[in-house]
């Protein structure tokens, strides 16, 4: 399945379900159209915070707040501002667990703090994988609006899990499995 643009993800879904496809998702005036654009962006973003997709992750130095004075009852030293392109924030590179989210803002006791969070790629980027399960999850998104079939919103919502199972599967084997050392714990190193 070639990559390709929002329009082109919803006319996939739209052909599933049996209904027109449209041009575009601001400029059409179509029922499909109307509905697409209202449902794209949010089933989108549903998909890319429920697992940590290695495709949509940037990890990187997050930004130090410079006004931030400790406040004790919080108990955290340094405050930084969560990435403007963060859906979902999964971790810190540094000490595991030395961190707290609290709107915003990430409170830690690193005075330097490197973070891994989801963003949303450009849909060209989205691999085979993702794009079918994306497919079939908008299509039983769009079956509950346009059909108002409940058999059809079933079947697309059971085909959308499975396809996003396979997706994750798929997303696991692109990354070393981890090695016990001779007492069990993981090993710090990944090996391939």
């Amino acid at each position: 399945m070639a990559a390709g643009s929002a329009v082109e993800y919803v006319n996939r879904a739209l052909t599933l379900l049996g209904e027109d496809t449209v041009t575009s998702l601001t400029d059409d005036e179509s029922v499909e159209s109307s509905i697409a654009s209202t449902i794209y962006d949010s089933t989108l973003e549903a998909m890319l915070t429920e697992h940590p997709w290695r495709f949509a992750m940037k990890e990187g130095l997050l930004s130090q707040d410079a006004t931030y004075t400790r406040a004790t009852w919080q108990g955290w030293q340094y405050r930084y501002a969560v990435p403007a392109d963060s859906l979902a924030f999964y971790s810190t590179l540094q000490v595991a667990g030395d961190f707290e989210i609290l709107g915003e803002f990430i409170y830690s006791n690193q005075n330097e703090l490197a973070g891994r969070w989801t963003y949303k790629p450009a849909p060209e980027k989205f691999p085979p994988h993702f794009q079918r399960a994306l497919m079939f999850r908008l299509a039983g998104d769009l079956a509950i609006a346009i059909t108002e079939d409940d058999r059809k919103v079933q079947a697309f919502g059971r085909q959308a899990r499975d396809e996003t199972s396979r997706a994750h599967a798929i997303e696991m084997q692109q990354q070393p499995a981890m090695r016990l050392d001779d007492d069990g714990g993981l090993l710090s190193q990944r090996w391939g």
